[in-house]
C-alpha cells in the first residue's frame, strides 16, 4: 500500500522489479474484486534477427557451338574440260545427275576398267554408259554397280577402249554453272541445245595452266599424221619397188641381144656366083647340045 500511495504521488508507474513485483502481488490480493491468481507479467520477447538469403546470380551459360562436319576431302583425281566454253568445269554429281560444274564441288574419281566417284563418307558410285540409248550420244550415270568396264586413260584422257572413243558431247543447261556431258559416238545433239565436243583428261598432269593448253591435246594428232604419211610413202615406195621386180623378168624375155653392128655386117650371107663357062647341070636337069 505504502509502494501504491508514493507512486501515486509522484504519477510514476512503478518500475517492475522482482521486489516490486512480490509488493504488488501481496497488494493486490487484499483488494477486493481481483483475480485470486497471481500475474505473472512476461519479458519482452526479443525477435530473431531477420536472415536475409542472398541469391547468387550465375553468368547465363552459353551452349557450346555445334559444328557441322562435312567429312575429309576424298582421294582421288579430278576431271575437267580444258577448252572454252567449258574451260575448268568439273565431272561431278549434281541431285545425282552427271554434270560439269564448278572446282568447289568437283568429285574425285578412281579410274581403271571402271570410274568410281569417290563419296566423302566413303562410299562410291560408278560412271555407267546407257547402252540402251538410241541416239549416238550416250547418257551417262552414277550408279552403285559398275556396267561400264572399259573405260580407260589415253595419255591423261578418259576414253571408252571397245569401241574407243574419246569425244565427249557437252550442252549447255539454264544454269550457267552447270553442263549436261554425254558420250558421243555420231553426230546426234539434243534438240535445240547448245554443245561442243570436249575431252575430258584427269588432272594428273596438273601444272596449274592458266589457258587451255590445246598444243598439248594436238600432239596425238600430229604424230598420226605424220605417221599416217609416212606410211603413205613407205606403201607407194613398195609398190613402184614390186612393179619392177614383177616386169624385170618379162623384159627380159621379150628382148632380143643386141648384136654389134660390125658382126651383122658380117653376118650377111652371100650368095654363090656360077662361073660362066660351067658346063655341069644338075643332074635332074635336061642337056641341051650346041
Amino acid at each position: 500500500m505504502t509502494v501504491s500511495i508514493f507512486f501515486q504521488r509522484h504519477n510514476r508507474k512503478p518500475r517492475l522489479t522482482a521486489e516490486n513485483t512480490r509488493l504488488w502481488t501481496d497488494y493486490s490480493q487484499c483488494i477486493p474484486g481481483t483475480a485470486s491468481s497471481a500475474s505473472t507479467v512476461a519479458p519482452p520477447v526479443t525477435p530473431p534477427p531477420a536472415t536475409t538469403t542472398s541469391v547468387v546470380s550465375s553468368p547465363p551459360t552459353t551452349p557450346p557451338p555445334t559444328t557441322t562436319s562435312s567429312g575429309a576431302t576424298p582421294t582421288g583425281s579430278q576431271l575437267r574440260t580444258d577448252d572454252d566454253p567449258v574451260y575448268h568445269f568439273y565431272l561431278q554429281s549434281n541431285d545425282g545427275a552427271v554434270m560439269l560444274g564448278p572446282e568447289a564441288s568437283s568429285g574425285y574419281f578412281t579410274i581403271s576398267n571402271t570410274i568410281s566417284l569417290n563419296n566423302p563418307d566413303g562410299s562410291e558410285l560408278y560412271l555407267n554408259l546407257d547402252t540402251s540409248a538410241t541416239t549416238s550420244y550416250v547418257p551417262l550415270s552414277f550408279d552403285p554397280t559398275a556396267t561400264t568396264t572399259d573405260w580407260a586413260l589415253e595419255g591423261d584422257t578418259i576414253i571408252t577402249s571397245d569401241p574407243r572413243q574419246l569425244n565427249f558431247l557437252v550442252c549447255a543447261t539454264s544454269d550457267p554453272n552447270f553442263y549436261s556431258v554425254y558420250l558421243q559416238n555420231g553426230n546426234d545433239q539434243p534438240a535445240g541445245a547448245t554443245c561442243t565436243y570436249q575431252p575430258v583428261p584427269t588432272d594428273l598432269d596438273d601444272t596449274d595452266r592458266t589457258q587451255p593448253d590445246k598444243t598439248r591435246r594436238n600432239i596425238p594428232y600430229f604424230r598420226k599424221l605424220v605417221l599416217l604419211t609416212l606410211g603413205f610413202c613407205l606403201v607407194a615406195l613398195v609398190s613402184y619397188k614390186a612393179g619392177q621386180w614383177s616386169a624385170q623378168p618379162q623384159f627380159e624375155e621379150n628382148q632380143t641381144p643386141a648384136v654389134p653392128e660390125q658382126e651383122q655386117e658380117e653376118e650377111i650371107s652371100v650368095s654363090p656366083t656360077t662361073p660362066a663357062n660351067d658346063t655341069d647341070m644338075p643332074g635332074n636337069g635336061k642337056y641341051s647340045v650346041g
